[in-house]
């Protein structure tokens, strides 16, 4: 539900009401490409050694602070960190959430458990879209889509922190 407006509202929110040019955003979405080509593998690793929830639960902390740094900042320093910590937040979470099921449900159970998270996962994408459509509609702005965005990722680290540990 967060992901999907943080990514899809971004271009237009950052070039129609802060007057960035194609070449910054072009810059932001190299920044997240590229992080993109390692985090899912780097975070992965880093699950191994700590834990998945653990792992996962600074994923969507970093997603939160992403929505923040962008719907507060102007500063392109800080739109840039602001890549960043997406780039390493969004591709992580869809290979820790599938590694916890794995690790976590019978394995009889576990392919229904992932088809019925993959379905949620479709579901909340096109929720948070259509919520942030209307949010920028009734509102005026997409800086309260990123506000809302920081809100789903931090009830969604603290959700995260209430299950039950891979390991035992």
């Amino acid at each position: 539900m967060a992901c999907g407006p943080w990514q899809n509202y971004l271009s237009t929110f950052l070039s129609d009401e802060r007057g960035y040019s194609i070449n910054v955003l072009g810059e932001l979405w190299s920044i997240v490409g590229f992080l993109g080509l390692f985090s899912g593998f780097a975070l992965g690793m880093l699950a191994d050694r700590i834990g998945i929830k653990y792992v996962l639960s600074c994923s969507y902390t970093l997603l939160g602070l992403s929505a923040l740094l962008v719907a507060m900042h102007s500063n392109p320093v800080l739109l840039n960190v602001a890549a960043i910590c997406f780039g390493l937040s969004f591709f992580a979470v869809y290979g820790l959430i599938p590694a916890y099921i794995s690790k976590t449900a019978a394995a009889d159970e576990a392919t229904t458990i992932f088809a019925d998270a993959n379905i949620c996962l479709g579901l909340g994408t096109a929720a948070g879209n259509v919520a942030g459509g209307y949010i920028s509609e009734f509102t005026g702005s997409l800086q309260n889509v990123y506000y809302g965005v920081a809100l789903v990722a931090v009830l969604a680290a603290l959700a995260v922190t209430v299950l039950s540990s891979e390991r035992q």
